[in-house]
């Protein structure tokens, strides 16, 4: 993807360049595209694109509010629960497997990613977002958890992002509780770091971007680096979830 444009426009997802930061705006319900093979391979060669590009100093993702929340998860998931067993493994492995180079590529990143997000999000939302490094949301935002429902465990790395953050006692409490989570109790559990007008959403994660621009790339690359440094546990964890929800499953 050399030669390619930031200005790009898929299902799955638009791109743009502010001066130097790489705009990453996903459509709505971006969850339902994570069986698309072809949609997969070109979202994440973009994402590749900007994260190598020395023209891009920060990224930015901003989640739609209409994202799949808790009943289109729950009605997501049974889906594929009732596919014919081959076709469900095939489907349940690319859904992981999808969601796990994303988590993956999001934490090796060596640019400052900020996630902005709105509405309702579920479990693998906030996972996606916890791999980022700044998190600001909208007054309107809550998290939802339709895993309990399912009975299976998040998957994304949600338990693992969330007790490096705020520890195992408030994990354990916040992933069996089964409570939504206000963007105020989001902010004073220290989930996110920013809450703002759902208007003003993109340009105070723009404003956010462009204060991390300010500083040497090198020093926040090398700090990055420090405080992910347990991160290196993070695909055995990953493999761990597979594997729990694969028994869930019984595949």
């Amino acid at each position: 993807m050399k030669n390619a444009q930031f200005n790009v426009d898929y299902d799955l997802f638009s791109g743009e360049m502010n001066k130097d930061i790489a705009v990453l705006s996903f459509k709505e319900k971006p969850i339902m595209h994570t069986t698309d093979l072809h949609g997969k391979e070109v979202f994440f060669d973009y994402l590749d694109f900007i994260s190598t590009h020395e023209k891009v100093k920060a990224i930015l993702f901003i989640w739609p509010s209409k994202k799949a929340g808790k009943i289109e998860y729950l009605n997501f998931y049974n889906k594929l629960s009732k596919l014919r067993l081959e076709a469900n493994i095939k489907a349940i492995s690319r859904f992981y497997n999808a969601i796990n180079q994303f988590i993956l590529k999001v934490t090796a990143c060596d640019k400052i990613i900020i996630s902005a997000d709105c509405g309702e999000a579920t479990l693998l939302y906030l996972s996606v977002s916890l791999a980022c490094d700044y998190r600001i949301i909208a007054e309107n935002s809550f998290y939802s958890n339709p895993n309990i429902e399912l009975g299976v465990v998040p998957n994304g790395g949600a338990a693992f992002f969330l007790t490096q953050l705020i520890g195992r006692k408030k994990t354990f409490d916040f992933l069996v509780s089964g409570k939504d989570i206000n963007a105020a109790e989001a902010l004073e559990l220290g989930i996110v770091d920013k809450v703002v007008p759902e208007k003003e959403l993109k340009e105070a994660a723009l404003d956010v971007a462009k204060t991390f621009n300010q500083k040497s790339s090198t020093y926040l690359s090398g700090i990055k680096q420090l405080v992910n440094y347990n991160t290196s546990e993070l695909g055995k964890v990953l493999e761990c979830e597979d594997e729990i929800l694969r028994r869930s499953f019984n595949l």
